[in-house]
């Protein structure tokens, strides 16, 4: 390798690989290190590896020990955390996804038909993108509902594009629509057309039950409501702010009504600026980067970012924007 490593002042690991590799790289050559644990790593491949999660947990306690703080974008994930490990309770900065506040934009008044937007990299069952488009489908037969739903996903091999288009049924291209991934340059010019951000995760994955997605820092910033599943992170969050709604997970009758219901609402519009006013508020990169610099407390570092890339399994429209986002932050 040909970095000058004794040059930085920091290493900073963005997820569980590239904090290995920066711990190595601290020890070595006597550079501060921060690590990054966007989620509850040894719940991770559990049904993949048997056995991986005491190893795991042990190479956690290594880099936890190693940094000199800890970032994560949940509480939920540093509460369980601190359970496990009492001992670097006092370590964890909570850094949620999110925007910079130097975006303004005029909240738009929703017109007759609601535009809701989805947007996610690939498409497992997990996602509860599945459990999204059928309750979708029972609103399609049921109500004349005046809204859509444009679907945005990369990452979508043929096999999965068409059990999806089957999952899609008679709503297909009238009230929900396919869409290629959008290019990070239009990213934002994309999303400030809609009135609605869904996050339909499931809470059958700790992870996602405890998940703070970029998509939300982004549909806040373009002053969208938001209805997801209730997952306890985003639940907080969209109740205690009356930013949006939630539906149920586990009875796909009780959230179709519950998603007819907000998206009939007259809240939505306040909804809509409700979510910029907290962006802006709280809810940006500025409030949050003050805590890393007060921890740093100096104004001139160079620090090293590792970033753990597969590959195999990231296209380049997933790839690009999560350098960049790590770059910039």
């Amino acid at each position: 390798c040909s970095i000058n490593f004794d040059k930085f002042d920091f290493v900073i690991g963005t997820d569980i690989n590239a904090n290995l590799l920066s711990y190595f790289i601290s020890n070595k050559y006597k550079i501060e290190f921060i690590s990054d644990f966007k989620e509850l790593c040894h719940k991770e491949s559990l049904d993949e590896i048997p056995d991986i999660e005491e190893i795991k947990m042990q190479m956690e306690q290594k880099i936890m020990g190693k940094s000199s703080f800890i970032m994560c974008v949940s509480e939920g994930i540093i509460d369980y955390y601190k359970k496990i490990y009492p001992e670097y309770k006092n370590k964890f900065i909570y850094i949620p996804n999110t925007q910079s506040k130097n975006f303004h934009i005029k909240v738009k008044e929703p017109k007759k038909k609601i535009k809701c937007i989805l947007i996610a990299n690939f498409f497992p069952k997990i996602k509860g993108i599945e459990y999204f488009i059928k309750a979708w489908e029972i609103l399609h037969r049921k109500y004349k509902l005046h809204a859509q739903v444009d679907i945005y996903l990369s990452n979508l091999d043929k096999y999965n594009k068409e059990k999806l288009i089957k999952l899609c049924g008679k709503s297909l291209n009238t009230t929900l629509f396919l869409k290629k991934s959008i290019s990070l340059n239009l990213f934002n010019k994309v999303i400030g057309k809609y009135d609605v951000g869904i996050i339909p995760y499931l809470s059958e994955v700790i992870n996602y039950e405890f998940c703070s997605p970029n998509k939300f820092g982004q549909y806040l910033q373009n002053g969208l409501s938001v209805l997801s599943s209730n997952t306890t992170n985003l639940s907080n969050y969209i109740h205690r702010n009356e930013i949006g709604e939630t539906y149920t997970q586990n009875n796909l009758q009780k959230a179709t009504v519950e998603i007819f219901t907000f998206l009939t609402s007259k809240k939505i519009f306040q909804y809509k600026i409700n979510s910029y006013n907290f962006y802006k508020k709280k809810y940006n990169w500025e409030n949050f980067e003050k805590k890393i610099i007060k921890k740093i407390q100096s104004s001139k570092l160079h620090v090293l970012i590792i970033h753990g890339i597969n590959f195999d399994q990231c296209s380049r429209d997933l790839l690009i924007p999560n350098i960049i986002e790590n770059l910039t932050s």
